[in-house]
């Protein structure tokens, strides 16, 4: 009887921008995958404009250092990790950063496979305006979805765009983007909503919540514009804009404008405190003018929240079912927006929540661990660039 030789773990290098607490969970799982052996660099130790409480999980990571160089920050210890390291595979967080380029073409150059994680989608502001960046990336794209062995998209917004560029359906795997489903379940039913109201002063019947940075890009003018309307024939209705950032002051001014004392600005919230801001809510509201994913609405849908987005917004195309489980508006229309909180909060809200909570309950960590797991196999068993082994997923 001949004995079976075991096989080598995967060596697997990850290339990510700055730690995040939508990936960490995602990162764990996957270094704790039998036969994967995982490495995460990132560009920056924390993120400049972010209040994130950053809790690194049990995963082999480090910082790497960088330079300015003519205002753009790069990290050319890049080239010496991957070389000395000699990883089985080589996953770069997105393809803009110079550093991100840096990795890439010293991957190639050693012959390592690279995955390609992309979060761009045509249907995102940038995109949409179509100017010359927009134009040179889609000349450029192309060439580098040729240099990759497979790819990570969030969603299905993600996986049409690297098709419309020459990416293999087969090589695509979705679902990189996910919160922990149950415990914001949990936390968020466990949570006392009047506590939660008496802490932002809300003395409306029905809330609305965004969730996210103040900052232009995210409709919030829209959402303001939106709440003036809406208020003027349902005064039991509240708004809370939560998250900190640049457009604060604008936003604060524009309320004063319109008259409205139904809007809130709890300031940041942290993540451990989302849960009870999501079960005292009933509507979670996402105007952005473009979002590659937005895991906010998994966490909202988690909390049985029903959801109004609009179309610019990665994770409303793959779970947001228009009058099911909320509403899918065009970005930069305050009137469609405010005629779509009208229709769900006059319908039944709480069953297009429950609705929610369904449909979010295979978006999970571990299901996007598998999607990074399957990707890595993928390009390990693929002969070559220019053609790969019939797999579903």
């Amino acid at each position: 009887m001949t004995d079976t030789i075991p096989k080598e773990p995967i060596d697997v290098a990850i290339l990510y921008s700055i730690p995040s607490p939508y990936q960490e969970n995602l990162f764990e799982l996957v270094g704790n995958r039998e036969g994967i052996n995982l490495h995460v660099y990132y560009c920056k130790e924390r993120p400049a404009d972010r209040d994130w409480n950053i809790d690194s999980g049990e995963y082999s990571y480090e910082s790497l250092p960088g330079v300015t160089i003519h205002s753009q920050y790069l990290n050319p210890s890049i080239v010496r990790r991957v070389a000395d390291k000699q990883p089985d595979v080589v996953i770069v967080g997105g393809y803009s950063h110079p550093t991100m380029q840096l990795g890439i073409v010293t991957a190639r150059t050693l012959g390592l496979p690279v995955i390609l994680w992309s979060e761009s989608h045509d249907r995102d502001w940038s995109n949409r305006e179509g100017g010359v960046s927009t134009k040179l990336k889609n000349r450029l794209l192309p060439l580098l979805i040729k240099q990759c062995s497979g790819f990570l998209v969030p969603g299905g917004l993600q996986r049409q765009y690297l098709e419309r560029r020459g990416a293999a359906t087969n090589s695509i795997f979705r679902g990189t983007h996910a919160c922990n489903v149950e415990q914001f379940y949990v936390a968020a039913r466990q949570s006392e909503r009047a506590e939660t109201h008496d802490r932002y002063g809300i003395t409306e019947d029905i809330v609305l919540t965004f969730v996210g940075r103040l900052i232009e890009e995210k409709g919030l003018s829209e959402l303001i514009d939106a709440a003036a309307s809406v208020s003027t024939e349902h005064g039991d209705v509240g708004f809370v804009i939560a998250g900190s950032g640049s457009y604060e002051d604008e936003l604060r001014r524009r309320c004063e404008t319109h008259g409205l004392t139904n809007v809130y600005f709890p300031g940041f919230v942290h993540r451990e405190q989302l849960p009870p801001l999501y079960g005292a809510s009933d509507v979670f509201v996402f105007p952005s003018r473009g979002d590659p994913w937005g895991v906010v609405v998994n966490e909202a849908m988690a909390c049985e929240l029903p959801v109004i987005t609009t179309d610019a917004v990665g994770a409303g195309y793959d779970l947001v079912n228009d009058g099911v489980n909320g509403a899918i508006v065009p970005p930069n229309d305050a009137d469609a927006l405010a005629e779509a909180i009208t229709e769900v909060v006059t319908s039944d809200y709480v069953d297009m929540g429950r609705r929610s909570s369904q449909i979010i309950e295979k978006w999970t960590h571990e299901h996007a661990a598998d999607s990074v797991v399957d990707a890595v196999r993928w390009s390990v068993d693929s002969p070559d660039l220019a053609g790969s082994p019939n797999q579903a997923h």
